[in-house]
């Protein structure tokens, strides 16, 4: 509520307080009703409306019943605070009457309170991260929940959600445009059944049960009826935006794997969990002149199909500077410095290395999580931190990045298994504690890897995985 003056609220909350408390003791202060009816009159000559006042008086009874010592009732307290709203309210008279339209105005007031905050309540917690059938079966039962009713159903285009033990007789509901309502009644049944309908996103919410629906309740129900509307109309957008990057993403994946020179290539994908939003992993392998093998793991910061599209860019581009025979810091360097010429503003972690025929490995590593390694004359798989320089992206304007490269050998029955943070990142462990059970999942030699590279998949999505995940293993026999 917007005040003229904080003197105002005070003075109004200071003469009620007053009013409430001599009721209740049984007094009753003609003086306190005097002064709520001078209240109205300055309201109105600052030009304060019903719901400014009526905003003021709820809050402040509100905290009296906070306030009130323990075992006070409550409804006494709103009750005897009703007059002096009415007074206050005198002054105003085409609105007064907008709120005489009960004898027990306290008990409608309470009432409508319960919806309003009902109403509230059914989408605080509203997700469009779920599947649409999900969010029609979530609705209908909130509109079931809000006006106390024995069924309710949700009707969107050729989908359908209804709770409740009757079954609704749907051909009897009229189409509604826009944000209509209609009620009605059913009276083949012993006792009859009312029903109530609001338009919805494409389709209709209807609510029944064996009590006649109020105009109040059929208000609350059309402001439902749009609120629910919306909520849908996101979450189709939701879905169909995940949809897409899901699509582009999948596209911008190898399609078969190569095995050049004899090696054992593995890719997994796996997008994340429950609508959370596709992210933008990416893996590749690149043949390249001379025997060489380009093998990149890439994440873009970010979800949806932004993420996707720019990871799309990065692959091509590094693809490209790769297959022109650059180094792997050279080719992450020239692909940080194309970003501001593709219109990109994320960050992105990539690796980016060439496997010799020898087994000469040369990487760079641009703030991506470390590669393992397994080697049969090692005792147990260790990482390759050496390489590391910042992420793509950061945008370093006027200081020189250096991205160093490092070299190793891959010796024969080796596996390099690179990866994204999804794989080892969980909110119930540390990233050093998963790369720890990665590396205690991987030192099984006896495995193939694309056996190693399913458990690996399988024990990171053992909960929802919140992240992309984006493996890619070399073994060389």
């Amino acid at each position: 509520m917007t005040l003229e003056s904080l003197a105002f609220e005070t003075a109004y909350e200071t003469a009620l307080a007053v009013y409430v408390r001599d009721t209740t003791d049984g007094a009753h202060d003609e003086e306190s009703l005097e002064r709520a009816h001078e209240l109205g009159r300055q309201a109105l000559a600052d030009n304060l409306s019903v719901l400014d006042i009526s905003e003021l008086h709820h809050r402040t009874i509100s905290r009296l019943v906070r306030e009130a010592p323990s075992g006070a009732d409550a409804a006494a307290i709103w009750e005897a605070a009703l007059p002096f709203l009415l007074q206050s309210l005198a002054a105003l008279d085409m609105a007064t009457r907008g709120f005489v339209e009960a004898a027990e105005r306290i008990k409608v007031e309470r009432a409508h309170v319960s919806h309003l905050h009902a109403l509230a309540q059914s989408f605080v917690d509203a997700s469009v991260e779920v599947p649409v059938g999900e969010r029609l079966l979530q609705l209908a039962k909130s509109g079931a929940q809000l006006l106390s009713a024995d069924g309710a159903t949700v009707q969107l285009s050729n989908q359908e959600a209804t709770v409740g033990d009757i079954p609704p007789r749907t051909e009897g509901f009229p189409k509604l445009p826009g944000a209509d309502t209609a009620r009605g009644i059913w009276d083949d049944q012993e006792p009859y059944l009312y029903w109530l309908a609001a338009a919805a996103h494409d389709g209709l919410f209807a609510v029944w049960r064996r009590t006649p629906y109020t105009a109040f309740e059929e208000a609350v129900f059309a402001q439902f009826g749009q609120l629910a509307a919306a909520s849908l109309g996101n979450t189709l957008l939701y879905e169909r935006e995940h949809n897409t990057a899901l699509t582009l993403q999948q596209s911008l994946m190898p399609a078969k794997v190569p095995s050049p020179n004899g090696l054992n290539i593995t890719m997994e994908y796996k997008p994340s969990s429950a609508h959370s939003g596709v992210g933008g992993d990416w893996c590749d392998v690149i043949q390249l002149p001379g025997g060489r093998t380009g093998l990149v793991i890439g994440d873009v910061m970010g979800h949806g199909v932004g993420a996707a599209a720019f990871m799309g860019q990065l692959k091509v581009a590094m693809r490209a500077y790769a297959t022109e025979g650059h180094a792997p810091s050279e080719v992450l360097d020239r692909t940080d410095r194309l970003i501001p010429a593709i219109g990109g503003e994320r960050i992105a972690t990539v690796i980016y290395a060439i496997l010799e025929p020898d087994g000469r490995l040369v990487y760079a590593n641009a703030g991506h999580p470390p590669p393992l390694v397994t080697v049969p004359s090692a005792r147990r798989p260790f990482l390759l931190t050496d390489g590391l320089s910042v992420p793509l992206g950061t945008g370093i304007v006027g200081a020189e990045i250096i991205r160093p490269s490092h070299e190793t050998r891959l010796e024969h029955g080796s596996t390099l298994l690179l990866y994204t943070d999804g794989l080892i990142e969980r909110r119930d462990r540390s990233i050093d504690e998963g790369l720890e059970a990665l590396r205690e999942l991987m030192d099984r030699p006896e495995l193939p890897i694309d056996q190693l590279c399913g458990q690996a998949l399988n024990a990171a999505i053992d909960q929802p995985n919140q992240d992309d995940i984006c493996i890619l293993a070399v073994h060389r026999p």
